[in-house]
């Protein structure tokens, strides 16, 4: 199956990075990053707000913060991009049967779903309700069938045995022209011998059996479904709207009509007994042996009349969910902190600090407070010192500034 982004794969490098310490992801932001085809979005940031519905098709979104706000009727949505499909009241003539091939043809196939993309979101602690959605599309509506042909009426035997009394020759052309129509690929008639002596035209009337419809085209297979990671270090407050799952199946176009059938002719012998022709049931004549392409024309065209054998369409598979495809767990410091950058370590040291020198104690404290947790079992220089500096500020603080701090930057 197609996809945007396939859900077990990421791009080599993110198509758009942003790190800053407090960010807001709109619909209108991010409907520009789709436009620019980013198919990875990478955010570190102290305080992340979800606006709005974001639409990112077949995207990875991957998220690091502090805080996460999703405002009310917002989503992060990376369901696969939606497929158009074949017109339901188009028809295309040239699948219709003909002369030659009665049955309609087969209508063209229709294109399948895009599979969802990976939503990845750790975070301290989830605000709100979280609504993410990684389905994959559903499959698009194939092309309805070619109508089978229609024939013309047969000729009229009795009105032939008039027309024909006499000494009067039979046309050549107007025979010709009713074998083609009823031997497929037929264009002169056959001459048998009968009687040893005698020449013997066939001339039939249509056999009154219309083409068959043919079958709609197989419909497009729905998307695979993306993933959805969701860890959280706060147990959530309000439970997470997550959905990940195969898109459906492609609706199939309609089959083609039967062709009408004619009314049934005779099938004559006209006999050239050489003092005129004579008209003839040619049932009465399978003892005689017709030689020839006419003969095994005929033959074929009857079992086609007589065949009942139904036209299947082929069915589109609806799109696999993967077995893992939503996981919502909680997640502890030291886990949280397997997934911090240094660059983003000291952005929170830095967004911090600044929340001191504006007297922003309370916002300054729990950023103290989210970067000592993730530099608590650090092990290299760096990240060490970096616990040392939010302990000490923290220590300097007092404990009554401690509360939910605000998402400006």
């Amino acid at each position: 199956m197609s996809g945007s982004v396939p859900a077990a794969a990421v791009p080599e490098r993110p198509a758009l990075r942003v790190l800053l310490p407090a960010v807001v992801l709109d619909a209108a932001l991010l409907a520009g990053a789709a436009a620019g085809q980013a198919g990875w979005i990478v955010v570190r940031a102290d305080t992340v707000r979800i606006e709005g519905r974001c639409l990112l098709p077949g995207a990875t979104v991957d998220i690091l913060a502090r805080r996460i706000e999703f405002a009310p009727d917002s989503a992060i949505d990376v369901t696969g991009a939606a497929t158009a499909g074949c017109d339901a009241a188009a028809r295309d003539p040239t699948l219709d049967g003909t002369a030659q091939h009665l049955d309609g043809r087969q209508g063209a196939g229709g294109p399948n779903g895009n599979d969802g993309g990976l939503i990845r979101i750790c975070a301290r602690e989830v605000v709100g309700t979280a609504t993410l959605l990684a389905n994959g599309s559903a499959g698009g509506r194939s092309q309805r069938g070619g109508d089978g042909f229609a024939h013309v009426n047969g000729q009229n035997a009795r009105r032939d045995a008039g027309l024909l009394a006499g000494d009067m020759p039979v046309p050549p052309g107007a025979v010709a022209g009713i074998v083609r129509m009823l031997m497929p690929g037929v264009d002169s008639y056959q001459r048998a011998r009968y009687g040893g002596h005698a020449q013997a035209w066939l001339r039939f009337g249509t056999l009154g059996q219309g083409g068959r419809g043919g079958a709609p085209g197989r419909p497009g297979d729905g998307g695979s479904s993306g993933r959805i990671i969701l860890r959280h270090a706060i147990p959530l407050a309000t439970t997470p709207i997550l959905a990940a799952s195969g898109g459906a199946a492609g609706k199939p176009g309609d089959f083609g009509a039967a062709g009408e059938p004619g009314a049934d002719g005779a099938h004559v012998l006209l006999v050239n007994l050489g003092h005129g022709y004579q008209v003839h049931d040619i049932d009465m004549y399978w003892q005689y042996e017709l030689q020839g392409e006419l003969m095994g024309g005929l033959a074929q065209l009857r079992a086609a009349a007589a065949s009942a054998a139904a036209i299947v369409a082929e069915p589109a598979q609806a799109g696999r969910t993967l077995p893992d495809a939503v996981s919502c767990t909680p997640a502890s410091s030291a886990e949280l902190a397997s997934e911090c950058s240094l660059d983003y370590l000291e952005l929170i040291r830095a967004g911090a600090s600044r929340d001191l020198a504006r007297a922003n104690r309370s916002r300054g404290l729990a950023r103290y407070e989210w970067l000592a947790d993730l530099t608590r079992n650090a092990t290299d220089q760096a990240r060490q010192d970096l616990h040392a500096a939010a302990m000490k500020a923290m220590a300097a603080l007092a404990p009554a500034a401690i509360a939910l701090p605000a998402t400006d930057g």
